[in-house]
């Protein structure tokens, strides 16, 4: 055993699941894992998250204790903080903070096209929170609009870490992982090819691209396999960037850290300011639009 899986091994270790912890509530999501439900701690009084991932769904119980041991080491404003893990003979437990929210793929689906300024505000928050994964060695593999949620406040956290990847001294991993759709095509070949970080920069392309193309206007991702990509109705900037992002090429993509110099967001136009990135950070911009619970959103500007 090598020193990264001993890390591995120690940053993933579970607790015994009691049911006397927390008092489940409601059912607050599902998947093919199991499901994520609100449960207040009988500890500390405080509601959290907590997702139930069924043994007998997984291949290998390695994929989440590595999802555990990333997890558990991260602590950044937009990415959704794992505070335990526990596992009894039929499952894992991940006590997770909650995030009242929903995902953005909700605001999408019911607020259609985003306007090119409100695109920029959440691509901006979501590219600080990959911008920390990436300065940790840490390659994300499956952005998308389902794991990237909302707070009460309209702010951004990215949540799910299944596919997440710790990589290793050289940078790079060769394993197939993300959604069809979403992922890299050096992922999606299915080749063996190493890669790395610039993974995400494709998929950060993709959720960008969705956002102002509209996820209900029908044929989003398809429209991406076409060559060239259509992009009619996106600003020049906006299609500039794209292009550093959807290269199929992953030597001509540009990394996270670079887009942050991109004029789409620095430059200055009669509809939008540039972006001040220390802002960004510290949670200063107004969220446009503010979650009110049973899919519905309050535009603030």
């Amino acid at each position: 055993m090598n020193s990264n899986d001993n890390l591995v091994k120690i940053r993933s270790n579970t607790k015994e699941w009691s049911e006397t912890y927390f008092d489940m509530r409601d059912r607050i999501g599902s998947g093919t894992f199991g499901v994520v439900m609100k449960a207040k701690s009988k500890s500390d009084g405080k509601v959290y998250a907590i997702k139930i991932i069924r043994k007998e769904e997984i291949m290998t119980t390695e994929q989440i204790k590595n999802e555990i041991a990333i997890q558990r080491n991260l602590d950044n404003e937009f990415i959704v903080q794992l505070y335990d893990a526990f596992e009894d003979r039929q499952a894992f437990y991940l006590q997770l903070e909650m995030v009242e929210g929903g995902e953005l793929f909700d605001l999408m689906d019911t607020v259609g096209k985003f306007p090119e300024n409100v695109a920029r505000f959440y691509a901006a928050e979501i590219i600080c929170g990959l911008d920390y994964l990436h300065d940790n060695g840490i390659a994300y593999r499956d952005l998308k609009p389902n794991n990237i949620l909302l707070t009460s406040s309209g702010h951004i956290k990215i949540a799910d870490f299944g596919a997440a990847k710790e990589l290793g001294q050289d940078g790079r991993t060769s394993s197939f992982r993300g959604t069809p759709g979403f992922m890299a095509p050096e992922i999606s070949a299915m080749g063996n090819q190493p890669y790395g970080t610039i993974v995400d920069s494709w998929s950060l392309g993709v959720v960008i691209y969705t956002m102002i193309y509209g996820w209900n206007n029908g044929g989003a991702l398809h429209r991406l396999s076409e060559t060239p990509i259509n992009y009619d109705g996106f600003s020049h900037a906006a299609e500039a960037l794209l292009w550093h992002l959807l290269n199929r090429d992953p030597n001509y993509r540009s990394l996270i850290e670079d887009i942050k110099q991109h004029a789409w967001f620095t430059a200055t136009t009669p509809e939008r300011s540039p972006i001040e990135w220390s802002k960004v950070v510290n949670q200063k911009y107004e969220p446009p639009y503010i979650p009110k619970g049973n899919g519905k959103y309050r535009r603030t500007s």
